[in-house]
């Protein structure tokens, strides 16, 4: 356990994990994204907590429009999961909120593991890069932009908008779950 300074300059307890799968309880708050995350619009980045409804944000399809807000609270003090990737990406996540993966499935950030491949954003396009590490933070803030494409790129990492909600614990795959509420979740 090592002290680290987050991009609030607030001490944060880091708990490095190199094994496998469940590396922490959900929040009860359901998945988002803390203060700081950073989005991407036409030409420019933003801090997630200054996305607004309407915006078009980044996704695995290009530009989407931002049509609903999950979650939009900066005050909230919880436990993420922040996954490293060998291409020098991290973004800090709620253990229960899904990541699509190279494979082409999709897994909540609590089960992922070192060496699995996520979606990274390089250039215009997207590129694999493997997980090099996952430890649980500190993190202040929950948000939770949906997009009509249903994932979003956050700290240049494809994540999909979807986290817990109903489906979970009902033997459904990750991606069967993500399916569900993609399609629940369609404007």
């Amino acid at each position: 356990v090592t002290n680290n300074q987050d991009n609030n300059n607030e001490a944060s307890v880091v708990e490095t994990h190199t094994h496998t799968h469940n590396h922490a309880a959900p929040s009860p708050r359901g998945g988002c994204f803390p203060l700081g995350t950073m989005v991407m619009t036409a030409g420019s980045s933003l801090p997630i907590q200054d996305a607004t409804i309407g915006m078009h944000l980044m996704t695995s399809q290009g530009l989407s429009p931002f049509f609903l807000q999950g979650h939009a609270d900066p005050d909230a003090q919880t436990s993420m999961m922040e996954i490293d990737t060998t291409s020098n990406h991290s973004v800090k996540a709620s253990p229960d909120h899904y990541f699509p993966l190279v494979s082409g499935t999709h897994m909540a950030a609590q089960r992922l593991s070192v060496g699995d491949e996520l979606w990274i954003y390089h250039e215009g396009t997207l590129v694999p890069s493997a997980i090099a590490g996952i430890r649980v933070v500190a993190a202040k803030g929950l948000f939770n932009p949906y997009t009509v494409t249903g994932d979003i790129i956050v700290n240049g990492i494809l994540a999909s908008s979807h986290s817990s909600w109903f489906l979970e614990g009902t033997g459904m795959s990750d991606a069967a779950i993500v399916a569900s509420y993609k399609a629940l979740f369609s404007p």
